[in-house]
């Protein structure tokens, strides 16, 4: 029997998360949901050499990475470059603000039905369903 190919089978997505446990498992599920490419990134340098490859179509980031770094103002960045964004956070969303255009905002832990319906979602609200283009002077 033929499966049918994954919503997200020509898409690269962008991971920022500093928790090293949490990465390694998410990317997993970013994988089994059928991503052509998950990069993986544990602070915002790493997700910035990322950027200067090639933008990613979706970005998944987490909000607090510690010592006082924040997702936010690269979330809005890419938003801005037409990045489809889903941000995750341990932390009560009601008391952040979040850049607008942000697709979906979820709790951890994220439950696997959320996930893919945030990822389709913001799959669906970026520029282009095709491209992961090289590098913007916007970011």
């Amino acid at each position: 029997m033929f499966s049918e190919p994954s919503a997200f089978a020509e898409l690269t997505i962008l991971y920022l998360e500093d928790e090293a446990i949490i990465a390694l498992e998410m990317s997993e599920r970013l994988e089994d949901l059928g991503f052509a490419g998950v990069l993986p990134a544990y602070n915002l340098a790493q997700a910035r050499r990322h950027i200067e490859v090639g933008l990613p179509r979706l970005a998944l980031l987490d909000v607090n990475l510690g010592h006082g770094e924040t997702s936010l103002a690269l979330g809005a960045e890419l938003i801005a470059a037409g990045v489809g964004v889903v941000f995750s956070t341990g932390y009560s969303p009601q008391n952040m603000t979040f850049p607008p255009g942000a697709a979906a905002v979820l709790g951890k832990p994220i439950q696997p039905g959320e996930l893919e319906s945030a990822l389709a979602q913001a799959a669906a609200g970026t520029k282009d369903a095709t491209r992961d283009d090289p590098p913007s002077a916007a970011i």
